[in-house]
């Protein structure tokens, strides 16, 4: 969060830098500010609930991850 914070500011219009892209660094502050929202809400959640649905996403994950290795084979080489 602190660099990222370091690296709006020297991006910022006093800079006058052309290159400049405030818009990643503000999005990023966005999501890191959500989550911690997020995460403020949810621990006032029983830790069952929590537990419940941490399970449900690694399914997800894990089953997304399973679809991705089955389209590219089982064993196939890469290189």
């Amino acid at each position: 969060m602190t660099l990222t914070l370091t690296g709006l500011t020297a991006d910022s219009a006093l800079v006058r830098d052309p290159s400049a892209k405030p818009h990643r660094r503000l999005g990023s502050t966005a999501a890191i500010l959500t989550s911690a929202a997020a995460d403020a809400g949810i621990l006032q959640w029983p830790p069952t609930a929590v537990i419940a649905i941490a399970t449900v996403l690694v399914a997800i994950v894990a089953g997304a991850c399973a679809r991705c290795v089955g389209a590219f084979g089982e064993g196939a080489s890469r290189g």
